[in-house]
């Protein structure tokens, strides 16, 4: 469940009466995500989208103020005299800051919806596998679900845990994987149990359609690691181009040139070109780590 939002340090709870006041913008802009609704109700944030982008535009403002007020102290502190001059850029720096912030926040539900979509993904596999043991063991349905909820496959088992205290609550099974399929965001794991309510209702087999979707996925996971193999190649010669061989090249020839021409190379110049190819590494390797496919291994 969604609490708390990031960069800003109050609950989601504790300021719904305060951003009230944003309302009649908050509904018009709104309008602008259609899928703010069903993102805000996957990730069980009890607020209405309106009453969520007006949170957003709280923690605009505070960041704003924040960034804005400090920053105006460190000026007012170390340089005085060139405090009036530096106040628009100040303003139009903690502005630009600030929408960046309130933009985040917006997506911020589709952000978490994502990494939930990829640990149900990278656990499914192996539930469904559990569950097809269960169901050729004779188990019956309701049983091998409460199975794969205390078998620790992470999230899926949380998925499967609510479905389970639903059935227990007297909803039918059928019910309870259609709601299942309404609450994840994982395409994988509705197509599984959309299936799976199929074959329940049409009176099928279970165990040869868990069987089939065990083999799809099975085989689709194989293509997404063989995709990435394929793709690592030329992004690894790509890396060695800007992190090893561009830096060194250029640092050279750089101070041939300055044997050529009046350039003066000095001790921050070094260090910033040191701070700018450590950063670019990181966000390369953060780059190379989001398209690896999330398999559980």
């Amino acid at each position: 469940m969604l609490t708390k939002l990031p960069f800003f340090p109050l609950e989601i709870r504790k300021v719904k009466r305060f951003s009230r006041i944003f309302k009649p913008v908050a509904t018009r802009m709104a309008m602008l995500r259609p899928a703010l609704k069903s993102e805000l109700v996957q990730i069980e944030a009890g607020v209405s989208p309106t009453e969520f982008v007006s949170i957003a535009i709280l923690s605009s403002i505070y960041s704003f103020s924040l960034i804005f007020f400090s920053l105006l102290a460190v000026l007012f502190l170390l340089v005085p005299s060139e405090l009036s001059e530096a106040l628009l850029v100040l303003f139009i720096s903690s502005l630009a800051f600030s929408f960046f912030i309130f933009l985040q926040t917006i997506y911020y539900p589709s952000v978490l919806l994502k990494r939930r979509a990829e640990q149900l993904n990278k656990d499914l596999l192996y539930a469904l596998r559990h569950l097809l043991i269960q169901i050729r063991s004779g188990v019956p349905l309701y049983n091998a679900i409460i199975s794969v909820s205390e078998a620790g496959y992470g999230v899926v088992s949380e998925e499967f845990e609510t479905a389970a205290k639903e059935i227990n609550g007297g909803t039918p099974q059928t019910q309870a994987l259609d709601n299942m399929v309404l609450r994840t965001p994982s395409s994988y794991l509705r197509r599984a149990v959309w299936q799976i309510s199929n074959a329940l209702r049409a009176g099928s087999d279970l165990a040869e359609t868990i069987e089939m979707l065990v083999k799809n996925f099975s085989e689709e996971e194989r293509v997404k690691l063989q995709r990435f193999s394929k793709e690592l190649s030329p992004w690894a010669l790509m890396y060695l181009m800007l992190t090893v061989i561009f830096p060194t090249m250029g640092i050279a020839m750089l101070l041939v040139l300055t044997t050529l021409a009046p350039i003066e190379l000095n001790e921050s110049m070094f260090f910033i070109f040191t701070v700018f190819f450590a950063a670019f590494q990181f966000f390369f390797v953060k780059f190379l780590k989001n398209k690896r496919p999330m398999l559980r291994v």
